[in-house]
């Protein structure tokens, strides 16, 4: 889903300059779901259950061409909202003599999920003035789940090789087009930017009431969540008048998420070889202050409160199950080799010229905290 606006080159007047801003919304929900189910026995050489989503929610606005100084603008609100559910099972059969796979991918290849642009609001050399909201808003919002899972299905194939696979995605995106940064960001007012990327990943095998005779087992989630919020001061600043005490421009970077690898229940799992469980994560939240090439002076600019909240949770496990194997591996990784979970940075403005007054709050803010467990049992 796609919204894109480009606001009017004339700018707002009259009855208009109460319309408060220009807002463009997009909406994404997507279900996905493959699966075999039912009592019954699947004699093959390969069964394969498999669920392959893409699903992006995007929201932007476009640099209008505006020729003339002094017009009035109004403030751009971009939000893109993104749920999707991908979901590939193999529920109740007997399958014999097959190699079984069961893969979910949801949004595993590049610039997919949630994205909200801010272009600038008129051009470089002109000047202008803001009606209505004193914000431009960028919000990107994804809620994702990713599941490949086995429930009371047996496998029979001594010789064959059964893997569950869970691979995903959730991006959340909001963002002052990267363009704009490189010579200034030109509106006016606040700037506030807030990312959110949720998601729940699993990888699962619930033997109860089944039995698994195969050479090798392969459980694994495989996912990547991120959010990242960087603000841009407005080099047409803002107006002081027009700002409470305390009002900041915002970026707000937040992760949450839950993922699952596991063989459970009160079955077995026979294998000749290895049996190898695997929750592999990166999660990250990052908010900051973008960098402009650009002088800024003579205005009057807000500071920047900049915030990253991570929250995950991961489990690699076997529980209650009975397992006969070569070797066994339970293994559980978040963020491996990683020192950027939840990251809230603040920097330069400019690295042009500066000089301009500070209003609203008197304090630039940053704050992060990471709230992140994983485990392997």
């Amino acid at each position: 889903a796609t919204a894109d606006l480009t606001p009017s080159a004339g700018g707002v007047s009259g009855g208009l300059a109460t319309i408060g801003a220009n807002v463009a919304v997009s909406n994404a929900d997507s279900t996905a779901k493959a699966a075999i189910t039912g009592s019954g026995t699947i004699t093959a050489n390969t069964v394969t259950v498999k669920a392959d989503g893409t699903a992006t929610s995007n929201a932007l606005t476009q640099t209008p061409s505006l020729s003339a100084n002094g017009l009035k603008i109004a403030a751009n609100v971009v939000v893109a909202l993104l749920d999707a559910s991908n979901v590939a099972q193999l529920n109740g059969v007997t399958v014999k003599d097959a190699a079984v796979t069961v893969e979910a991918n949801l949004n595993d290849g590049d610039g997919e999920g949630a994205k909200a642009t801010l272009s600038s609001a008129y051009g470089v050399s002109m000047s202008a003035s803001l009606v209505g909201l004193d914000s431009n808003t960028a919000v990107a919002k994804n809620n994702s789940h990713n599941e490949a899972s086995m429930n009371k299905a047996s496998v029979l194939a001594p010789s064959k090789a059964l893997e569950v696979t869970s691979t995903a995605k959730s991006i959340a995106i909001p963002y002052v087009q990267m363009d704009n940064v490189s010579i200034g960001y030109y509106s006016m007012g606040l700037t506030v930017l807030k990312a959110e990327a949720n998601g729940t990943f699993y990888a699962l095998i619930d033997t109860t009431g089944a039995k698994i005779n195969v050479a090798s087992v392969d459980v694994k989630t495989d996912y990547t969540a991120k959010a990242e919020a960087m603000t841009a001061p407005a080099v047409g600043g803002v107006v002081e008048t027009s700002l409470a005490a305390g009002d900041v421009n915002v970026a707000l970077a937040k992760v949450g998420t839950e993922a699952k690898a596991g063989i459970q229940g009160n079955g077995t799992v026979i294998a000749s070889g290895a049996v190898d469980v695997a929750a592999e994560g990166t999660a990250t939240a990052e908010a900051g202050v973008a960098t402009a090439n650009v002088a800024i002076s003579g205005v009057n600019i807000a500071a920047n409160a900049v915030t990253a909240e991570l929250k995950a949770k991961q489990y690699a496990f076997i529980e209650d199950a009975t397992i006969e194997a070569a070797a066994v591996t339970v293994l559980s990784e978040l963020n491996k080799g990683r020192t950027d979970g939840a990251v809230a940075k603040l920097g330069p403005v400019t690295t042009g010229s500066f000089s301009a007054t500070l209003v609203g709050a008197d304090t630039n803010i940053a704050h992060a905290t990471a709230d992140a467990i994983s485990h392997a049992y």
